[in-house]
C-alpha cells in the first residue's frame, strides 16, 4: 500500500547549513544532515520500518493516522509580535488545510500550535493573534521555570514522501512443541534484507 506523508523541512545556518526533516503532523522520527537529500533518504528508511511494523498489527488505527494527508496550502507570513521582552519580527511558515468542514492552520516550527480560521477571518491577523499568545506563554515559562524560548527556523517549507508499506494481518503463531535450531519467527523478505544489508538509495548522496 502506498502512503503519502507530508514532510516539513527546516534550513538553519548556524556554523554551517543544516537541514531538519520530519513528518508534518508528527514530532518524530526526525533527521538532520548538511545534505537535504541524505536527510530525506534516512527519514524515508526510518518511516518505512516504523510503518511496516504498524502494518503487521491486527488493528490499523495507528497506521491510519499516518495516512492523513489533506490538500495543504503553504504560506510565508511576515509578522511583528509585541512581547514583554520587546518586538519580534520574523517570517513564519503557516500551513492550512480543510478538515471536518473547518479551516485549520498549523505553525510547524512551534510545538503543538494548531488553530481554527473562521469564515471571514484573515489568515495573517489570526496567525498574529495565535503566535503572540503562544510566545507570551513561553515568556512566562522562561521567567518562572527557566524554560528556553523557541527558536524559529530561518527557512521552512513543505515536501511530500511516498512510501510502499507492507500490510499483513497474520494471526499469532502457535507455540512450537519441538526443538528448533535458529529463530522461530519468520519475517518477510524485506525485513530480512533490512537486517543484513543497507538500501543504497537511502545512503544517497
Amino acid at each position: 500500500m502506498n502512503v503519502e506523508i507530508p514532510l516539513y523541512i527546516e534550513e538553519v545556518n548556524k556554523g554551517g547549513k543544516t537541514y531538519t526533516v520530519r513528518p508534518l503532523f508528527f514530532d518524530a522520527p526526525e533527521r538532520k544532515d548538511p545534505l537535504l537529500g541524505r536527510a530525506t533518504s534516512k527519514l524515508a528508511g526510518d518511516l518505512r520500518r516504523q510503518l511496516d511494523r504498524l502494518g503487521k498489527q491486527m488493528r490499523h488505527e495507528q497506521l491510519a493516522e499516518w495516512c492523513f494527508a489533506p490538500d495543504l496550502r503553504e504560506h510565508r507570513l511576515a509578522l511583528k509580535l509585541d512581547l514583554r521582552r520587546g518586538t519580534m519580527r520574523r517570517k513564519f511558515t503557516v500551513v492550512t488545510f480543510e478538515a471536518l468542514g473547518r479551516m485549520i492552520g498549523v505553525v510547524p516550527a512551534a510545538e503543538d500550535l494548531w488553530f481554527e480560521i473562521v469564515p471571514g477571518q484573515m489568515l495573517g491577523a489570526r496567525a498574529l493573534e495565535v503566535l503572540s499568545a503562544y510566545m507570551r506563554r513561553r515568556e512566562k515559562l522562561a521567567e518562572s521555570e527557566g524554560a528556553a524560548m523557541p527558536e524559529f527556523e530561518e527557512r521552512g517549507w513543505l515536501s511530500q514522501l511516498t512510501l510502499d508499506v507492507a500490510i499483513s494481518q497474520m494471526p499469532p503463531p502457535k507455540p512450537m512443541r519441538f526443538m528448533f535450531l535458529g529463530g522461530a519467527e519468520i519475517g518477510s523478505g524485506r525485513e530480512e534484507l533490512d537486517n543484513v544489508g543497507r538500501c543504497l538509495d537511502w545512503l544517497y548522496p
